[in-house]
């Protein structure tokens, strides 16, 4: 790993080892971490894993969606089953302005992390990562759609064409846990 990669997943880490301490009664004050707030709880969340092109398995888990970065931005800590191994996933997202979102993403599946930016535009968030920004054949994108106060979706697609196709590469559906 080099250097440079092993310092910033560090800091991410140490990032996410630290809002666990925070006061979660700061609230951000723009509309975009409004919409990240509806996601806070315990999630059971029901997966559809492509394992190869068009090859899919269904798989569980279960997700719990904090407060983080005294109130502007929203952790999810994921672990569930993925090719049939244990599988984990952390990803923060950032409310950057009224509009505006920045995502990171680090799984145990690729042992690496991705940056991804987007928006929020009607209650859907989509981010974007392109593996190389000046060419942008490879590019994932995610979307998070609320279905009411219970229950959401947050899927990720891949394009290896510039964009002008979409496959699915995970449809995550998550319904919350009552305490």
């Amino acid at each position: 790993m080099r250097r440079s990669t092993r310092i910033v997943l560090s800091l991410f880490l140490l990032i996410s080892i630290k809002t666990n301490s925070q006061d979660t009664s700061f609230t951000c004050s723009n509309n975009s971490y409004k919409f990240l707030d509806k996601v806070i709880g315990h999630w059971n969340v029901i997966t559809k894993d492509r394992i190869s092109p068009n090859v899919y398995e269904n798989n569980k888990g279960v997700s719990i969606i904090s407060n983080a970065i005294e109130g502007c931005s929203i952790k999810e800590s994921y672990r569930g089953v993925y090719k049939g191994k244990q599988y984990a996933r952390e990803v923060t997202i950032t409310g950057m302005d009224s509009l505006n979102v920045q995502m990171v993403t680090l799984d145990s599946e690729h042992s690496g992390f991705s940056i991804q930016n987007g928006s929020i535009i009607n209650n859907v968030m989509t981010t974007i990562w392109y593996r190389n920004e000046n060419v942008k054949r490879l590019q994932s994108k995610y979307i998070l759609s609320l279905k009411g106060s219970n229950a959401f979706e947050f899927s990720s697609y891949l394009s290896t064409d510039y964009g002008k196709t979409w496959a699915l590469t995970h449809e995550r559906t998550y319904a919350k846990i009552n305490h």
